[in-house]
């Protein structure tokens, strides 16, 4: 399936390691902004205050990952990195989504898929992957697939740190 690119939104970055160890993590995210994946403008994407990535989908896909963030993971990665995905969300109307690490390109091949269903308060997630194989300069990407159910979803504070 190829994925098509649509305009970018914001690119958010989070320095809580560097608050708690006093070492500030790489952001591996820094210098580059989201982008909302929306076939038909199946959802709208917008900047909320307090740099929060708003989401509304107005129409579910069947193929629910086609509406989706989307972040090029720029870093090279080695095999047998660790990398830690990061991100507040929240949901008025209680929307699934699925946080996702893959190979960029097809085959879309999973390192990490995590299915969440988010509730009306923030809630912190953290999740932690190996890297199994040595990743190129954008060779995995990371995903906040949101297309499951009308609504609204919020997100802030989305990082990736390696190590």
């Amino acid at each position: 399936m190829k994925r098509p690119h649509w305009p970018t939104a914001v690119c958010l970055s989070f320095g809580l390691l560097a608050a708690v160890t006093g070492v500030a993590a790489a952001d591996l995210f820094a210098g580059s902004s989201w982008s909302l994946l929306s076939p038909g403008g199946a959802a709208v994407l917008r900047t909320a205050p307090g740099q929060v990535l708003q989401v509304t989908v107005h129409h579910p896909l069947k193929a629910y990952y086609q509406i989706e963030l989307t972040h090029d993971v720029a870093a090279v990665l080695p095999a047998g990195a660790t990398v830690r995905y990061h991100f507040l969300a929240r949901s008025p109307t209680r929307n699934p989504i699925h946080a996702v690490i893959e190979k960029r390109t097809s085959p879309y091949t999973h390192l990490f898929d995590k299915a969440i269903t988010l509730t009306p308060a923030w809630k912190d997630y953290t999740f932690t992957t190996r890297i199994p194989s040595a990743y190129g300069p954008r060779g995995l990407a990371a995903r906040l697939q949101v297309g499951q159910q009308a609504g609204i979803i919020e997100f802030k504070s989305i990082s990736m740190t390696k190590g």
